[in-house]
């Protein structure tokens, strides 16, 4: 087979997988717009705009963990996990320059709501949910501080109710 040949062959099979993809993509599009999604009692969804996702997003629910003034011109949602090595960092480096300087002042709402990624952190998320709003920070301080000695292993429940 001359080299020509080959970059032929390979350029038809370039174009085909191309194609074969945009077609796949059309058709899992126009069946999407074609089948509404249905409730549980047959009626039509309807697809949620932007707005009202974004709306959704931002309200304040009253399993939310609120720390600031509730007037704050800004308000901040984090999202973490008790045993995230990343949500541990901002724990212990941002978030107490950030409560010193902008909550503590009134110029920032800060809403922490729990995104577990794994059972460990879960069971942790509800142990903060035990406590009084008042030492909550604290035991969220301390559950971060503390993650490399009750995150990980399956003895985390026992290792978590002794932290």
């Amino acid at each position: 087979m001359s080299q020509q040949m080959k970059y032929s062959f390979i350029a038809i099979i370039v174009i085909s997988v191309i194609l074969l993809v945009s077609f796949l993509t059309f058709r899992t599009k126009r069946v999407l717009e074609e089948n509404p999604i249905l409730s549980e009692s047959g009626e039509v969804i309807e697809k949620p705009s932007y707005s009202d996702l974004r709306s959704e997003l931002v309200k304040i629910k009253d399993i939310d963990v609120v720390i600031g003034d509730n007037e704050a011109p800004i308000t901040i949602f984090e999202y973490a996990s008790y045993s995230c090595s990343h949500c541990a960092n901002f724990s212990a480096r941002v978030y107490p320059k950030l409560k010193e300087e902008y909550i503590d002042t009134g110029k920032v709402r800060f809403i922490l709501r729990d995104f577990p990624l794994d059972e460990p952190s879960l069971r942790a998320a509800q142990l903060t949910r035990c406590i009084n709003k008042d030492g909550y920070e604290a035991l969220s301080k301390t559950l971060f501080e503390q993650r490399q000695n009750w995150a990980y292993g399956k003895d985390f429940p026992e290792k978590l109710s002794s932290s």
